[in-house]
């Protein structure tokens, strides 16, 4: 029988911990309800999934099923979003986690500027109106450039992270019945949008 060395025992301790340490992780994340968002539209990191406060107020962090608009049939069709099988989403539609930005009662313009709510631009929202495909000139389905009152049963969210975010600049209004809960950042990294 061969006698490990130092080294190794090291090493095998440190697979050991590692292991454990990622059996914890699993557990904490199944019990806290964890999810992990890589997209750039927001800050990518940890998220806990709590439950959505009634009524909903501009500035929350909801999880939702994008819409099943033009805009977003454009992304499943050039392979621009993901999709999952096992998703709770309608067509295998991926949940995403967007900022609420306005609520029933409140105003949106939309132009190509970007999105104002009660007369105030958001930064870094405005429309792009080709997809950054190298060698392809895709025009983006946009939702229709005007001013809206958000409807009872509606709001409009949005992700400044990236200039390309998907949001509701691209498709509208979206029902409250399209959330699945709310979200709170746990663990982000700095600059990750």
């Amino acid at each position: 029988m061969k006698t490990l060395h130092r080294k190794d025992k090291w090493i095998i301790g440190g697979i050991a911990l590692a292991l454990v340490a990622g059996g914890c992780a699993t557990a904490v994340i199944h019990q806290e309800r964890l999810t992990f968002n890589a997209s750039p539209c927001v800050p990518v990191g940890i998220y806990q999934i709590i439950p959505i406060k009634k009524p909903l107020h501009d500035g929350e962090w909801v999880r939702l099923c994008p819409p099943l608009a033009p805009s977003v049939r454009q992304e499943v069709r050039h392979h621009w979003m993901d999709l999952n099988a096992s998703s709770v989403c309608a067509d295998h539609l991926v949940p995403f986690i967007k900022h609420v930005v306005a609520v029933p009662g409140q105003t949106v313009t939309l132009s190509a500027e970007g999105m104002a709510v009660d007369g105030h631009l958001i930064p870094r929202t405005a429309v792009q109106l080709t997809a950054p495909v190298p060698n392809q000139n895709v025009h983006l389905i946009h939702y229709p450039f005007g001013t809206y009152t958000v409807k009872p049963g509606t709001f409009w969210e949005v992700a400044t992270g990236i200039k390309w975010a998907f949001d509701s600049r691209y498709y509208g209004p979206i029902p409250d019945r399209n959330i699945r809960s709310g979200a709170r950042p746990i663990w982000t990294w700095k600059g990750s949008s």
